[in-house]
């Protein structure tokens, strides 16, 4: 496996999935962390020890989807676009940083999770875009990578 790289550049444009709340707030998937409204998140503020973990593609956000329903299939899965800033370090098709916000969500296809969607879109001031799960149809190898951004909890 490849050890982390530093990225110099200001922001990263990477894809993530969150689990979207009835009232409209984004919260992470194997904890506790909700993410601020309006305001950047910061990993040391937040008790994040690991900082925040994304995709470099949204073709790899979508195939994650669908392996986090298999494992949890009562959360509302929304798949969005997060800036990643601060100390960025990229490994495999993965990022990880030490400040995020979201930048635009996409929703699946059913009517509750795209309402909790839009209504998350205007708590956080950011863009909405209702988009089907075939709108990615990554590849099977793709969507069995043994490489992951983000662990399950163990049962």
């Amino acid at each position: 496996m490849k050890s982390p790289t530093k990225i110099t550049v200001e922001a990263v444009t990477a894809y993530r999935v969150w689990h979207v709340e009835h009232d409209g707030t984004l919260h992470a998937l194997f904890n506790d962390f909700q993410w601020p409204v309006r305001e950047p998140a910061i990993a040391s503020s937040f008790g994040v020890v690991d900082g925040f973990h994304a995709y470099a593609s949204p073709e790899r956000a979508w195939s994650a989807i669908s392996e986090i329903w298999d494992e949890a299939p009562h959360l509302y899965l929304a798949v969005g676009a997060v800036a990643l800033f601060g100390e960025v370090s990229e490994q495999g098709d993965c990022y990880r940083a030490s400040r995020a916000y979201p930048l635009t969500l996409w929703a699946t296809y059913d009517q509750e999770t795209n309402g909790r969607a839009r209504l998350a879109a205007d708590r956080y001031g950011i863009e909405y875009a209702a988009r089907p799960l075939e709108a990615f149809d990554p590849p099977f190898e793709l969507a069995n990578r043994e490489e992951h951004c983000y662990e399950p909890p163990a049962y």
